[in-house]
């Protein structure tokens, strides 16, 4: 199959070398054009880590063009990028192309659906819990991949497109997928900005100091409670929705290939594995912050209060933050003020999730 990737960071190209490795076509659009310019020029994709190869995707130079050339169109670009590109390919979208959204945040789906309805085009959208692979860009035309996740939660927009969504990915990725209900459920299935949370609070002067500093290190007793107290709070959210994900444990298990168990020893585990060029942050300006509490704690806080659920916990932790860089940091998210949440019920909000 042919898959526009929309962007060529590190997602975009563990993305693309994920699919060439089982031989799809990886068309790579990047809105910049900087990161496709190696590509471009004829280089390969050069992967190491837990898959190698080199590998051969397709550069299309405009965004019109990619996505006319697909069959799946698939957005891996940050978060505050979303809401642009969706605006960008809402107009290009056909109905016989299945959108990816890898990973999912802040209920973007809603929001694609709700232009491509308005355009009477109702394609398919798959929400992805978290990203196919963690890894990093590495130079211009490089991927390292840490880990291939073993489960990957997904859902589908209309939730009626469940079984063919479900089944697309397996087809291009590999029966490494569970079917989540909605796409409310993939948005609270996302584990990384509680991950982050818990780490930058308790390390954040190392962050202010540009120390290195490996982010299992340090992902202490107490770092590891406080993940497990922000979990406890997205899980009791998540069961308000009728919304069946994954612990934060189960996560790492399936993400990292360590025994289930105790946070704290998990952690500990996965630090044993000897990924010493993993890096915590070195700037304030970073993504575990920058992108993840305005697009997964955010969210998660509003829909927490329509369900009437706890979630001071993360709400503390976003005052704390927010007091720190002296700025709501809640302000980036320019998806969530389209739908007004508040003053809409647990049922409001899954009807939507059903077919926007």
């Amino acid at each position: 199959m042919k898959i526009a990737i929309l962007g060529a960071g590190a997602v975009g190209r563990a993305t693309a070398a994920v699919l060439c490795s089982r031989s799809h076509e990886a068309i790579l659009w990047s809105p910049s054009g900087r990161s496709t310019v190696a590509f471009a020029a004829g280089e390969a994709l050069a992967a190491t880590g837990a898959l190698s190869g080199t590998f051969h995707p397709t550069v299309a130079a405009t965004c019109e063009t990619a996505i006319a050339a697909a069959h799946v169109v698939l957005l891996a670009l940050p978060c505050e990028a979303h809401r642009k590109i969706m605006d960008m390919i809402a107009p290009l979208i056909r109905p016989d192309q299945i959108v990816i959204i890898s990973s999912h945040c802040s209920l973007g789906s809603i929001y694609l659906a709700q232009r491509l309805s308005a355009r009477h085009v109702a394609a398919p959208i798959v929400a992805l819990g978290t990203t196919v692979a963690y890894s990093r860009a590495d130079g211009p035309a490089g991927v390292h991949i840490w880990f291939v996740r073993d489960r990957i939660e997904c859902a589908t927009l209309p939730a009626t497109a469940s079984a063919a969504g479900l089944a697309l990915c397996e087809t291009l990725f590999g029966k490494r997928f569970a079917g989540l209900k909605d796409v409310i459920a993939a948005t609270l299935s996302n584990v990384n900005g509680q991950a982050h949370l818990a780490m930058v609070l308790a390390n954040f002067t190392r962050m202010e100091r540009a120390e290195r500093w490996h982010p299992f290190e340090y992902a202490t007793e107490a770092v590891s409670r406080f993940a497990v107290a922000l979990d406890r709070e997205r899980l009791a959210t998540a069961a308000a929705f009728a919304a069946h994900v994954q612990t934060f444990a189960e996560f790492l298990h399936f993400t990292y290939h360590v025994p289930q168990g105790p946070v704290a020893d998990m952690f500990k585990a996965m630090h044993a594995l000897g990924d010493d060029d993993m890096a915590g942050p070195a700037t304030l300006e970073s993504r575990w912050i920058t992108q993840d509490i305005p697009f997964i704690i955010a969210p998660l806080i509003q829909l927490a209060g329509v369900a009437g659920t706890n979630a001071r916990v993360h709400e503390a932790g976003v005052e704390v933050l927010s007091a720190l860089y002296g700025r709501d940091l809640r302000a980036g998210n320019d998806i969530l003020p389209t739908f007004g949440l508040q003053g809409l019920s647990v049922g409001d909000v899954r009807a939507l999730a059903q077919s926007a």
